[in-house]
């Protein structure tokens, strides 16, 4: 059977004995957890002593399937689980945490995994990979979030209803590049857009957007617009050496809004698709899909900010 090998890493300000104790207690794992986050109205049951051998937690969804996590043993410097997934499909894994000391009270976290796929999806083996490497990368973050400050700054909330985006004329400005320069880019990018429009003396009017046209996590590509609704009859100045662009109403789209850090937007991204996932929906690939910004990406991020997460069906 095709193998599945995956692992991320991170630092977190923390000692591996306090990291030890909260990785084996599996009642915080919902504060952290990539998937659960997805959920939050997941079964969730547990068994046996915190920290002991054979303890372990069960969930069951609707979006993020069924499965059970097991702890095997563990060392100062490494604890192992069994984990076991009973749908969408059953499979297993082993699953480590290696805590590696380094400067005084940090330590570096690897979070792997090591499986197999069942032989009809042999072809997905390196999709498989990529979208659990970026899974385990989503937790990680919050995984040193909570443990750095007690805290996660991260909620996703699903409407029940599909919603629409409505047209709007926008200043605009192209990007593209790797998932990990998008925070950098669009804190300048929205800073440029924000100085054209004052100098044109053009009033925002809605919104501040990204419009995700295209999204390949296989290759780390993404290409993107930063845009702000304008009202351009407002202008004192010529628009000419503007570039304005107009973004046509969209219906349906399924709704997702994210309150807390923007690095946690991909939790609210992973809800959209879980959602599109599990009710059978259709994406409109071709079109991609829109971070609406309640609060400027220019700003400060003091976990405060609210985004909405528009993803258009077919």
């Amino acid at each position: 059977m095709p193998t599945l090998v995956v692992k991320r890493s991170v630092l977190i300000e923390q000692t591996p004995a306090v990291l030890a104790e909260s990785l084996t207690d599996f009642r915080r794992w919902p504060l952290w957890s990539p998937w659960l986050c997805q959920e939050p109205d997941a079964k969730v049951t547990y068994e046996g002593d915190k920290g002991a051998t054979g303890s372990g937690y069960a969930w069951d969804g609707v979006r993020v399937g069924a499965g059970r996590m097991q702890l095997v043993d563990q060392t100062s410097e490494r604890i192992n689980y069994e984990l076991t997934f009973l749908k969408p499909w059953k499979s297993e894994a082993r699953v480590a945490f290696d805590l590696d000391a380094e400067s005084e009270g940090h330590t570096q976290v690897t979070w792997s995994m090591r499986s197999s796929l069942p032989f009809f999806l042999f072809f997905m083996r390196r999709s498989f990979e990529t979208f659990v490497g970026l899974d385990y990368e989503r937790g990680l973050r919050m995984l040193k979030e909570l443990e750095e400050t007690g805290t996660v700054l991260s909620r996703s909330e699903l409407a029940t209803a599909t919603a629409s985006l409505p047209a709007c004329h926008y200043l605009a400005l192209d990007a593209s590049g790797s998932l990990s320069d998008i925070s950098s880019v669009m804190e300048a990018g929205y800073a440029t857009l924000e100085q054209q429009m004052n100098q044109a003396g053009i009033q925002q009017d809605g919104a501040a957007f990204c419009h995700y046209t295209k999204m390949n996590p296989m290759r780390d590509q993404w290409t993107y617009t930063m845009g702000i609704p304008v009202n351009v009859a407002d202008s004192t100045q010529p628009t000419d050496s503007l570039d304005i662009r107009e973004r046509a109403a969209m219906s349906p789209c399924v709704h997702v809004a994210h309150h807390g850090r923007y690095e946690h937007l991909g939790n609210a991204w992973a809800t959209a698709f879980g959602a599109i996932r599990a009710n059978k929906q259709k994406h409109a690939r071709r079109i991609g899909g829109f971070e609406i910004y309640q609060k400027m990406p220019s700003s400060p991020d003091a976990g405060d900010a609210v985004t909405d997460i528009m993803v258009p069906l077919r």
